[in-house]
C-alpha cells in the first residue's frame, strides 16, 4: 500500500508538463538511442533537483514510461490507440496530454529506430532516374534512342553506396515484370 501511495504522489509531483516532458526525453534517449548516461539518478540531479521526489520514485515513473513507450513502439500505436490506453492508466490528465504530444512528435523517429534495429542488410535509401536520348554514336550517326539513367542509393545510416546504370525499354519491361513477381509473392 505504501508503494502505491508513493507512486500516486510521484505522479502528482511529476505533473509539471516541462518536468514530465524532460523525463520522457530521458526515456527516449536511454531506451531508443542507447544513451546509458541517462539514469534516474541523472534525472534527479538534472530535472527533479528542486523537488523532494526520491530516486526510487523517479525510477518507478521512468520504468512505467519506458514500458509504455516500448510497447507503443513495438505495436506501432497510433495516437488514438495511445490516448485510449492512457485513459485507463494512472497518468494524470496533464501527463496524458504531454505523453500524447510527445508521441505525435517522436513516433516517426522511434519507428525509424525500430526499423533500423530490425534491418541486418543494406536497404534502398533513394531511387532517382532521368531519361536520356542518345543522338549520336561513333558507329551510328542518328540514334535517337531513349534510355533511362537510374541511380540507386543503398546502404544503412552509417554507409551509403551509389549505383548508376543505363536501362533501355526492353530491359525496363523485364525489370518491371520481375518486380511484379516479387510484389505478388510478398502479397501472399
Amino acid at each position: 500500500r505504501k508503494s502505491k501511495l508513493n507512486l500516486a504522489r510521484l505522479f502528482r509531483m511529476a505533473d509539471v508538463p516541462k518536468l514530465f516532458h524532460a523525463l520522457l526525453n530521458g526515456v527516449l534517449k536511454r531506451s531508443f538511442f542507447g544513451e546509458e548516461s541517462i539514469t534516474p539518478e541523472f534525472l534527479k540531479e538534472q530535472v527533479f533537483a528542486n523537488s523532494d521526489i526520491s530516486v526510487e520514485e523517479i525510477t518507478s515513473l521512468f520504468d512505467a514510461c519506458t514500458k509504455l513507450l516500448k510497447q507503443g513502439a513495438f505495436e506501432n500505436w497510433d495516437p488514438a490507440r495511445l490516448e485510449f490506453l492512457l485513459k485507463k492508466s494512472k497518468f494524470s490528465p496533464t501527463q496524458q496530454e504531454v505523453l500524447l504530444k510527445f508521441w505525435r512528435i517522436q513516433r516517426p523517429k522511434i519507428n525509424n529506430i525500430m526499423r533500423q534495429k530490425c534491418s541486418w542488410n543494406n536497404s534502398l535509401l533513394r531511387f532517382e532516374w532521368r531519361i536520356d536520348v542518345k543522338s549520336v554514336s561513333k558507329d551510328i550517326p542518328q540514334m535517337n534512342t531513349p534510355t533511362a539513367i537510374v541511380e540507386l542509393t543503398v546502404g544503412d545510416t552509417s554507409q551509403e553506396k551509389i549505383v548508376r546504370f543505363e536501362i533501355d525499354k526492353e530491359q525496363l519491361q523485364h525489370t518491371v515484370a520481375q518486380m511484379n513477381s516479387i510484389l505478388q509473392l510478398l502479397g501472399q
